[in-house]
């Protein structure tokens, strides 16, 4: 039976996994994790490529390359015959090492580039080898940590007075305190203390008409600046989304977890929708740095509130709904999904975890 060709990537970018024979363990030795890594950078010079991102596993590999001329696969036929020769001749034994072809699977935007990323330095996290990325020795986290910086320091105006790199610091902090409390109190303290440390750099990251749109501080009720309006008014419809999703799935959205019981309000989906706001996050840092909303799109009421007019919500909206079109990779299901579909997946899985029928409830990430 032919094998099925394979797709072709219109940008040259390709994630690729390879993974060991019968599940064993490619590698034994820290000498063999610094190997494969010297082979990988040194044919990126005669082959033509670039390493965007890589993890190495106990008995898998990924890997994010962006070809050029030469083809994949005998990019990845060099490595793989350089290194099993490595290892077969420092081991004494024959055979092969890596299970059937290598996979590949074409990224083609700018998005799903991220997720990518993302999803690659989260394996070791997800074996439960560790709690944070940067701990995990053999993947490229640190050098993308290093960028960040770099790109910190190149742009004073982003991080002026160091207040950004001060502030993603102190958030990596909280997290690993909120991993080894179980005072819920307590959580709730950190999850407010910061929130209030992230909305006070979030206009850092407004790179275009910064004085229509700066955010002094977070205000709901109502919004006090064009930042506010837009954050409030897609929160409220994804919370709403979700709290949806939960009744279709047999849940109470009025009773949650972490958001106590209060008079009309989705309690539940409070708690859901704090894995995805950042979606609806970096959406209005889109639509503001590439122009699509302008301060044009606002109206100031007599209170002091500033609400998005009618022409302001037809944009939004319709950015709101191309966005929840786009696919994703569920990091859970393995599975290629459109982002509207997350509400409704993940209080499937919670409904499932209270049935018992899995383990634990599958947070969603997106670091």
């Amino acid at each position: 039976m032919a094998r099925t060709a394979r797709i072709k990537s219109k940008t040259g970018i390709y994630h690729i996994v390879l993974r060991g024979n019968n599940k064993q363990q490619i590698f034994l030795e820290e000498e063999d994790y610094k190997r494969l890594l010297d082979i990988v950078s040194d044919y990126s010079k005669s082959c033509d490529y670039s390493i965007l991102a890589y993890c190495l596993m106990g008995n898998h590999i990924h890997l994010l390359l962006k070809t050029g001329e030469t083809e994949l696969a005998k990019i990845m036929k060099r490595i793989v015959v350089k290194f099993v020769y490595y290892y077969n001749t420092k081991y004494d034994r024959v055979g092969h090492l890596f299970q059937d072809r290598f996979k590949s699977e074409p990224v083609e935007n700018d998005e799903y580039l991220l997720e990518v990323v993302r999803y690659i330095h989260q394996n070791p996290i997800k074996a439960n080898i560790c709690y944070d990325v940067g701990e995990y020795e053999y993947s490229s986290y640190k050098q993308y940590e290093y960028v960040l910086k770099r790109s910190l320091r190149d742009y004073p105006q982003i991080d002026e007075d160091g207040l950004f790199s001060k502030c993603i610091e102190e958030l990596k902090n909280m997290i690993g305190d909120i991993y080894s409390s179980d005072d819920i109190e307590y959580i709730r303290g950190l999850e407010g203390l910061s929130a209030k440390k992230y909305f006070n750099v979030f206009d850092k990251m407004v790179l275009k008409n910064k004085d229509d749109f700066k955010l002094v501080k977070r205000s709901k009720r109502p919004p006090l600046d064009c930042i506010n309006s837009v954050l409030s008014f897609l929160y409220t419809i994804y919370t709403y989304d979700y709290a949806s999703a939960a009744e279709a799935c047999g849940l109470d959205s009025y009773v949650g977890f972490y958001h106590t019981l209060r008079s009309g309000r989705n309690s539940l989906a409070c708690d859901l929708v704090e894995e995805t706001r950042c979606i609806v996050e970096r959406l209005v840092l889109t639509m503001i740095n590439l122009q699509i909303i302008t301060k044009k799109d606002f109206e100031k009421q007599t209170s002091g509130a500033v609400l998005l007019n009618d022409e302001g919500r037809k944009k939004v909206l319709a950015k709101w709904q191309e966005k929840k079109r786009s696919q994703i990779t569920h990091p859970y299901l393995k599975q290629k999904i459109e982002i509207g579909l997350i509400p409704y997946i993940q209080c499937s899985l919670l409904s499932k975890y209270i049935r018992g029928e899995i383990d634990e409830y599958p947070c969603f990430l997106m670091k």
